[in-house]
């Protein structure tokens, strides 16, 4: 997974601010992430924000964050803690920075062919 950091933080995940908030991008063609332009987020995806440590939340599917505990990468193992849940809707247009892009800033924007259960 690429890291993508969430600069702007939506109201619907209003209790986080403050923490450093990552969505977990899963590829298949990480070759095409250095010319990135946006991110791509499935609108009536559920995605769990999971905390990674006091100051830090990842968010993705819940069966890519319960496959990352069996990583040792979120803790409890088998059982990562969401500290809340977060439409696809809710992240639509929010501004993040991704590592490989010369941007700025990209946005995350709709893509309907998204699979849940596919990455990590």
């Amino acid at each position: 997974a690429i890291k993508i950091e969430l600069v702007e933080v939506p109201p619907a995940m209003s209790k986080l601010k403050g923490k450093n908030i990552f969505l977990l991008a899963a590829t298949l063609r990480a070759e095409t992430m250095p010319g990135q332009t946006n991110c791509w987020i499935l609108p009536e995806g559920k995605y769990g924000c999971f905390k990674v440590d006091a100051d830090t939340v990842y968010v993705c599917s819940h069966r890519a964050a319960r496959n990352m505990s069996f990583q040792d990468i979120l803790t409890p193992w088998g059982k990562p803690e969401c500290l809340q849940d977060v439409m696809g809707n809710d992240l639509m247009g929010c501004k993040v920075r991704c590592p490989t892009s010369k941007y700025d800033v990209c946005h995350l924007l709709p893509l309907l062919t998204i699979k849940m259960d596919k990455g990590t």
